[in-house]
């Protein structure tokens, strides 16, 4: 009985989910684009300060002689203000973050407490290969602070995990970066495609500590800071079965507890942690689990798009989340962002657009890169979103 009362909750509240209204548009304003060059959506990720974005990562790229996309490439961060963007800092200095030739395989940034920017990048000869193996298989990875204005302050190598040497098909993956309030930086993804890997990083390259990197059938889902400096994290593995850790500033492991549920999108909220998966095993619909950081579940709710879940991350803003979900129709790179409440409660959606990247400030606004293709081909554009006004 109570299954049934879950199941006719959800084919309810689903059906209020559609019509919610718009939310309320701040600036939307067009990015250059540097001539001649390719956009890179998927590389692009916003670099976030303690008030929320503070710029754009952009990767550009021409097609190389062996037919890739990592022949010339252009890495800038453009400034993201209340009313827009400002101009584009100048182009990242490649020679300072990997050899020639070398693809790109992550990047990410993070705004420090003094202002500056640190990038983290990685790459690998795999893409341009010139030689053959095993030398064009070795890979590099480089953390870089910049100032304010774009300059280069100090450029410092990023060993592989455990004090490997950087050998064979050696490359970091899905690198994401969060900035500490003690001038440090933590990043957390993958090695080798399939190994997590989290680090705490003083700004000179340092490791304060690290996680092993063991080879597992696990990827990092999404990550936090809490105010006394730790570190929550979500880890899944590729049955889609989470893991929910919690490390200390000096890397002690406080939790570490797999869940007994698949998800389908997970996010490290200003007060605990949220998933998005199936109600039960048989997957006849889905909902929103609130959880504390120690795995203890506060609150559930119906999730209103069973019938397409999206696999990807929830950005915190206020006490809820917003998330990307499939646009209706055919279409299956056009989304929508949907802003939720602290108790699972829809407050509005966008029109479809193609969501790229995410980010929310700590006014509430939400910031969006759509890449959807506009006048015959792609551009970049910056949405602000915010909470419809009241009458």
């Amino acid at each position: 009985m109570l299954r049934i009362f879950c199941l006719l909750a959800i084919f309810a509240w689903t059906a209020a989910a559609h019509g919610q209204p718009a939310p309320r548009v701040v600036f939307d304003v067009t990015l250059p684009q540097p001539e001649g060059l390719k956009i890179d959506q998927s590389r692009a990720k916003f670099v976030l300060g303690a008030d929320g974005p503070r710029y754009l990562l952009r990767h550009y790229y021409t097609k190389s002689e062996y037919g890739n996309n990592r022949g010339d490439q252009h890495i800038d961060l453009v400034p993201i203000g209340p009313q827009g963007t400002a101009k584009p800092l100048p182009a990242l200095p490649l020679d300072k973050m990997r050899p020639d030739g070398f693809g790109i395989r992550s990047i990410c940034g993070a705004v420090i407490a003094s202002g500056d920017v640190v990038v983290f990048s990685s790459f690998n000869e795999n893409d341009n290969a010139p030689k053959p193996p095993p030398v064009w298989r070795k890979g590099s990875a480089s953390l870089l602070r910049l100032a304010a204005d774009g300059g280069l302050k100090t450029a410092a190598p990023v060993r592989p995990p455990g004090g490997r040497e950087a050998e064979g098909y050696e490359f970091f993956h899905d690198i994401n970066c969060l900035a500490t309030p003690d001038n440090a930086v933590i990043l957390g993804g993958d090695y080798q495609s399939n190994g997590v890997w989290l680090a705490r990083l003083g700004l000179d390259g340092t490791k304060r500590w690290e996680t092993d990197a063991m080879i597992t059938p696990l990827v990092v889902s999404s990550l936090g800071l809490r105010a006394d400096g730790s570190l929550v994290s979500i880890i899944r593995d590729w049955d889609g079965y989470p893991y929910l850790q919690r490390h200390a500033p000096n890397g002690k492991a406080l939790v570490d507890r797999r869940l007994k549920r698949t998800v389908d999108s997970t996010g490290i909220l200003r007060q605990g942690v949220v998933l998005i998966g199936p109600i039960d095993k048989a997957a006849r619909a889905s909902e929103v689990v609130f959880m504390d950081d120690a795995g203890g579940v506060l609150r559930r709710a119906p999730w209103s798009f069973h019938e397409n879940p999206w696999a990807d991350t929830l950005v915190a803003v206020g006490d809820g989340f917003v998330a990307r979900v499939p646009a209706p129709g055919d279409n299956s790179e056009m989304n929508t962002i949907v802003r939720v409440n602290a108790q699972g409660k829809i407050l509005w959606r966008t029109a479809p657009i193609r969501a790229d990247a995410l980010a929310a400030a700590k006014t509430g606004e939400v910031i969006v890169l759509d890449t959807s293709e506009r006048g015959g081909g792609k551009t970049w554009r910056l949405i602000s979103y915010a909470d419809p006004q009241t009458p």
